[in-house]
């Protein structure tokens, strides 16, 4: 056995080829090699072949593999068939576990258990995992049980899968190693290759098979003296006080000083040297001395020497416009992902750029970051190109989008079938491709489910099984069977038939094929839903997951792949439940656990080195040389990480040198970081909170390197640490012409332009629409009367859409998933108005509500009982006042064409026969009713009709008072013709003149100001009144002002003239007339 130890991994994978070329291998027999992880697999494929011209012929092991093969080569499982695996072993453990004998601690465990499956198998999973760590550190422990000693439920459960598992364990193959050694097929040699630690048992196998053939390790040391010995700064404070109190010397304790890093994050490589200083074999030792020339290569120097070097190496000129270790703090997770992009780029853009395949980034959950990165680094460069880069272990369930997907239908069957989950799940491209749904499609779905107020639950059943009342407003059933009638029938307006169903608005012939795409959607959802009430096999289970994925998902070129590794993933969870020989029926809850457990772990996608920047996950045994190596989401309590065990861990109850620690093992892969890095080290975390900027700590690992530059350097690097501004757009970032190390930067353009929008010099008088008039199309000499309503509602508002074809619309509505227990404005207002109608026609209220019902309207429970209870008392009310109310209240309308000065208006009226006309609304008359009553009322008078008109509806609702009623009216008498024709002539000048250029008018806050100067002293605050009537604030702090007019007018005072002289033309004669109806 000979052991060839350096600090770089270049120098083993030479020294490696070197050996294997210098004693070519049997062409026919191939080469076996020991790794410890797929990464390294790679990385050392490729060295080999740069060394050798080509590396074939070649099979990479890892430690268990290799030891499974050789000393159970006639097995009839193949070597990863092995049933004592964790991942198999756990449904042994679930099946013991059922019947587990009594034990002095086994009343806890059947009480943990309960009746719950679940809490079993989680319980078993754990065990499965200790075992798996006994029989590699504790084998001692193993045997002594076997034998029947100690009567924990541990041991009896040990004992009873002895039994039941008849191919032996590592342990006992390990004891019969003399005689499958003799009997075995052996190679000639097997080099391990870059492995950081190995437990006991697999240190004592190959301890035994070196006997028999030429094992060589190669093996990366940081440091070339022995540091075995070494001890942290905190154990050598320790002693000093202990040594005082005992009378020794330092000297006396048998440890040694060297590199703080080297000490605390050393331990887990300590022990493994430690370990194999006491085997066979010598030992070689080729160091290569990283240098002085940069602070990375300094620090790492310092370790490989044990600290022991000349003190007058520091240089400020080396220090000054160094950044080889930079740490950058940031406000999360995306500014991580920006900043180490702009990084990247700036090392591209010097002279001797490293190329993507040199960077490695890890985490230490790549999955979290995931998104991030795809949302940053698939940005253009100002070239039109990307930046390659490939993301390795992230959760199968987010590299395969079937396999997330599938997840989310499982998890919706444990849902309540929220419509928007629902929804959301048919917006995907491969389910609403299976359906054959667009985008017109979608949209057409989504406002069907807000017409019909789906909310959640299957049906009227769905909700009695969850212990609430049954009723099937607002469930899918419901929704469904509104529009299936919609499409066979119309709504005209009755009572409900057909068992309370009402008809969704008329949908039309262009829509059967999305109702019927939606159906058989829905349908394939509560098929399984029903199937799923039955335990079933784990092949049942596969089987009938598979026809889901079958029936939900799109199949095409593009992710052929995705289904692939879908089957294989339902393949592999059977074939684990055959070989831990479990007969018991699975529940659907345990079986999706399970399953979103093997979908978490890492997938196969992304493979390192593949010709990009690497994205991957910070993993033990992970020391692949790279030029950049960049370590991102390095917070405070993210690393290392914590993984704590079970309170009955024998392994924690009673620690043994060499027992392995995840926390030690993740200090460790830090150092191997360190030394991996061959000229950059990038480490970034968010080191400040994104709502107040407060600073936040790093990983304690982070700090430490901190501090131990701080002390090698006898001061802070001035680039060590590097704080960034919050926003990507900061004018911080675009200071430089030319990026520099210490430096903030940016080279997205995009964010450049929003910054020089945002902090570059601005003109206070530029608009962003210019200030002349518009060039406006023919004259025309006809108004119609609905433009003039519209335009006077909103002046702001028409003349963006009309003139300069902006439309403010609002979006479609989403679909909820909670039920009204209230209701808003809008729907308030809907359910009056539907009362006072059937009032004032005679029908019953009984009537209105089952119409509300049947529309799904009505809140739910006792809170929409009180609600509507409220309403038919205020609708009641207002009934009454608009009876009493002299006038007219009819929809037949006729037209009418006035001609004025200089054009005509045209429109309609209503067909009024008395002398009076009146208006009623189950609300307010804000600003814009009262001026389009104004306008039919002037109408009217112009033309001559001697016709009062009447508003009737509420008051503004005072804080601990009922809503009162309003009743105002404009007198016939009060206006004659000639004045009306006048105010007509200025409004529809002031429509016409609206076509080149905004008008200042504002119905809400220029009645603000005349409210105000009508005073009989005008307020010394009066523009300040106007500001919150425009911006909103005060005491309920709602805007006057629209969002047209918030639009239009930005960066202009809308207050200037002609504002108040606009104002007081329209508002003071409506002021002047419409009175109080006292009568």
């Amino acid at each position: 056995m000979q052991r060839f130890v350096s600090n770089r991994m270049e120098v083993l994978a030479a020294n490696l080829a070197a050996h294997l070329m210098e004693d070519p291998p049997d062409p026919m027999e191939p080469e076996i090699i020991v790794v410890q992880s797929r990464g390294m697999e790679r990385w050392l494929s490729m060295e080999m072949a740069k060394w050798a011209g080509i590396a074939s012929n070649t099979r990479f092991l890892f430690p268990a593999s290799l030891m499974t093969r050789i000393l159970r080569p006639v097995s009839p499982l193949s070597p990863d068939e092995d049933p004592w695996k964790p991942d198999t072993l756990r449904w042994a453990c679930f099946e013991a576990l059922a019947s587990l004998p009594d034990s002095p601690d086994s009343g806890a465990v059947a009480r943990y258990m309960g009746d719950d499956p679940l809490k079993r198998f989680q319980l078993a999973d754990m065990l499965a995992d200790l075992f798996d760590q006994y029989l590699m550190f504790r084998p001692d422990r193993v045997l002594a049980w076997e034998k029947g000693e100690e009567d924990h439920f541990q041991a009896r459960l040990w004992r009873m899968l002895h039994e039941n598992i008849e191919v032996p364990h590592r342990v006992t193959l390990l004891q019969q190693s003399e005689t499958s050694l003799k009997k075995a097929k052996l190679p000639r040699r097997i080099p391990i290759f870059g492995v950081s630690a190995l437990p006991p048992l697999y240190l004592d196998f190959l301890e035994q098979l070196s006997e028999r053939l030429d094992i060589r390790w190669y093996l990366l040391d940081p440091c070339q003296e022995y540091w075995g010995e070494v001890r942290c700064e905190a154990f050598w404070e320790q002693s000093a006080f202990r040594a005082e109190e005992e009378g020794l010397e330092l000297k006396d304790l048998h440890a040694e000083k060297g590199h703080p890093l080297l000490a605390s994050l050393g331990r887990t490589g300590q022990d493994f040297f430690r370990r194999l200083a006491g085997m066979k074999g010598e030992e070689l030792r080729h160091a290569l001395e990283p240098g002085m020339d940069t602070l990375l290569h300094r620090l790492q120097s310092r370790i490989l020497s044990l600290d022991i070097l000349p003190s007058d190496l520091s240089s400020e000129e080396v220090l000054e416009n160094d950044d080889s270790i930079s740490i950058h703090r940031c406000h999360g997770p995306m500014r991580e992902m920006e900043v180490l992009r702009d990084q990247i780029l700036r090392l591209f853009s010097e002279e001797n750029s490293p190329k993507p395949r040199d960077i490695l980034v890890m985490f230490p959950d790549v999955g979290t970051y995931a998104p991030y990165i795809d949302a940053v680094f698939s940005r253009l460069l100002p070239d039109g190109r990307r930046i390659p880069y490939s993301i390795s272990e992230r959760p199968l369930s987010m590299e395969s989008s079937l396999a997330g997907l599938l997840m989310r239908v499982l998890q919706l069957m444990d849902s309540r079938f929220g419509a928007s989950e629902v929804f959301d799940l048919m917006e995907a491209e491969p389910v609403s491709k299976k359906f054959g749904l667009d985008e017109e499609g979608l949209d057409r779905i989504r406002s069907w489910l807000v017409d019909t107020r789906i909310r959640w639950g299957l049906d009227a059943a769905f909700k009695e099984a969850m212990d609430l009342p049954g009723q099937p407003s607002q469930t899918w059933r419901f929704g469904l069977d509104r529009m299936l009638l919609g499409m066979a029938m119309e709504d005209e307006g009755d009572i409900p038939q057909n068992g309370g169903i009402l008809p969704h608005d008329a949908m039309g012939p262009e829509a059967a094929e999305t109702l019927n795409s939606l159906l058989f959607f829905m349908d394939r959802l509560t098929t399984f839903y029903e199937k799923i009430k039955v335990d079933r096999s784990p092949g049942e289970w596969m089987d009938l997951i598979w026809e889901l994925s079958q029936g939900l998902f799109h199949e095409n070129a593009d992710n052929t792949e995705e289904f692939f590794g879908l089957r294989l993933l339902l393949d592999s969870f059977v074939e684990e439940t055959r070989l831990g020989n479990l007969k018991e029926k699975l529940s659907f809850p345990m079986m999706r656990s399970v399953l979103g457990q093997r979908l978490e772990k890492p997938g196969q996608g992304g493979l390192i080195l593949s010709g990009g920047i690497t994205f991957c996950a910070m993993v033990p045994m992970r020391c692949i040389p790279f030029s950049v190596v960049c370590l991102c989401g390095m917070n405070d309590g993210a690393f290392p990480r914590s993984r704590p065990r079970p309170a009955f861990d024998i392994m924690q109850q009673e620690p043994r040198p060499g027992d392995r620690s995840s926390r030690d093992d993740d200090r460790y892969l830090f150092l191997e970081t360190l030394l991996s890095a061959r000229d950059k080290l990038l480490i970034t975390c968010t080191g400040f909170r994104p709502e107040d900027d407060q600073p936040l700590p790093p990983s304690v690992l982070v700090q430490e390197l901190l501090d131990a530059v701080t002390r090698d350097e006898g001061e802070s690097p001035p680039n060590l640490l590097q704080n960034h501004p919050m926003q990507p757009f900061s004018s911080k970032l675009f200071m430089e012409s030319l990026p520099k190390p210490g430096k903030p930067f940016s080279f997205h353009p995009p964010f450049r332009d929003i910054a020089e929008a945002f902090y570059g010099k601005k003109d206070p008088e530029k608009n962003i629409f210019q200030d002349g008039e518009l060039e406006t199309e023919t004259e025309n000499n006809t108004i119609f009367f609905e433009d003039l309503i519209r335009f006077y509602e909103d002046p702001s508002a028409f003349f963006l859409k009309r003139i300069l074809g902006i439309s403010l619309e609002r979006d479609d509505e989403a679909p909820e998933d909670r039920e009204n227990f209230t209701l808003n404005g809008l729907n308030t207002y809907i359910i009056k108005d539907a009362m006072c109608k059937a009032f004032l026609e005679g029908r019953d209220k009984a009537v209105v509500l089952e119409r509300l019902e049947a529309e799904g309207r009505i809140p739910m429970g006792s809170p929409g009982l009180n609600l509507m209870h409220d309403l038919i008392v205020q609708s009641g009310a207002l009934v009454s006042l608009i009876r009493e109310t002299p006038g007219e209240a009819v929809l037949e309308q006729e037209p009418f064409v006035l001609e004025l000065e200089s054009l005509k208006l045209e429109g309609s009226l209503p067909l009024i026969h008395g002398d009076a006309e009146k208006k009623w609304r189950p609300g307010q008359f804000r600003e814009k009713h009262i001026l389009a009553a104004w306008l039919h009322f002037l109408v009217r008078r112009a033309m001559g009709m001697e016709l009062d008109l009447y508003l009737v509806g509420e008051k503004e609702k005072e804080k601990g008072k009922p809503k009162g009623l309003d009743c105002k009216v404009f007198m016939a008498s009060e206006l004659s013709r000639h004045d009306a024709m006048n105010h007509l002539e200025y409004l529809t000048g002031l429509y016409i003149n609206s076509h080149s250029r905004p008008l200042a008018f504002f119905p809400a806050v220029s009645k603000v100001w005349i409210n105000e100067v009508s005073k009989k002293t005008i307020p010394e605050n009066l523009e300040e009144t106007l500001q919150e009537a425009w911006e909103g604030g005060g005491f309920n702090g709602h805007a006057k002002s629209t969002a047209a007019d918030l639009i239009l007018w930005r960066g202009r005072n809308p207050f200037e003239d002609p504002f108040a002289e606009t104002a007081e033309a329209i508002w003071l004669p409506i002021l002047e007339l419409l009175k109080e109806n006292k009568s």
